[in-house]
Order: C-alpha cells, then structure tokens, then sequence
C-alpha cells in the first residue's frame, strides 16, 4: 500500500481511537489495538501510531514488522534513543518502558503472534529480517 494512504489511514485510526476512547479502533475482531506515543530521535517530536499488540501478564507486547518491509519501522529508533513511551489503551494512558525482547523470549513472542495473525509468519520471511518484538512494561 502506498505510504500516504498508510499515513491517511494511521491519521483517522488515532483520531477515531482517541475521540471514542478506543470503542473505535481500539478492537477488530479478535485483534487489539493501543496508540504508541514515542519521541523522534532526530526531530524531537512526539509521534502516535495504532499498534497491533498482545498482553503478557501487566506488559505489553508490540511487534516491529512494518507490514513485512526490510527495515524496522522509525519507532523502533524512537524507542532505542528513548525508551520511556506513553501507551493509550481504550481510555487509559499509561507511561511505560520500551525495550527490544533479547531471545529466546523474542522468538516465543512473535510465535504468539504469527498464531494470532498467520500472516505475520510471511512478513518476517519477505522482509528478510528478523523481526523485533518490543516489550511495554510500566514505569
């Protein structure tokens, strides 16, 4: 999909999520969704983005796999230069912590969600790299 569709898409799904408080945005089918708030580690500003994720026990588990193209989405930068992130869920904000999983947790993780989601499995063969699951765990 073209960039400025993404971008278009992302923009309506924060700005639906936020104004219902995730009643909109925040579920679809079985799938859940939070906003992302990370700070550009070369712009200085504040970026939200809808994040597919999974819970694991109080964490939060998000996948890096930017629809299965070669390179890490920036957020991942973001969150490399500055861990500390906000997380909305529904209507709750959250400050957390954003760290890479180390393995062998990395590789449980995304196994979670390539049963979640099948098509996660071809996203990390067709971008040919190992996909980063990053770890949300409150501050």
């Amino acid at each position: 999909m073209h960039p400025t569709i993404m971008h278009w898409i992302g923009s309506l799904h924060r700005w639906l999520y936020v104004l219902t408080g995730g009643y909109v945005g925040g579920q679809f089918g079985s799938l859940k969704f939070l906003l992302l708030t990370t700070r550009g580690s070369q712009s200085g500003r504040l970026r939200t983005l809808p994040l597919l994720y999974l819970e694991d026990g109080e964490n939060f588990l998000i996948p890096a796999s930017s629809g299965g193209n070669p390179r890490n989405p920036a957020w991942v930068g973001n969150i490399k230069a500055d861990s500390n992130v906000s997380v909305r869920v529904g209507s709750k904000v959250f400050l957390m912590k954003g760290i890479l999983a180390d393995e062998p947790d990395r590789t449980r993780f995304y196994e979670r969600f390539v049963e979640t989601m099948s098509h996660y499995a071809e996203y990390e063969k067709r971008s040919g790299r190992v996909i980063p699951v990053i770890i949300l765990s409150k501050r």
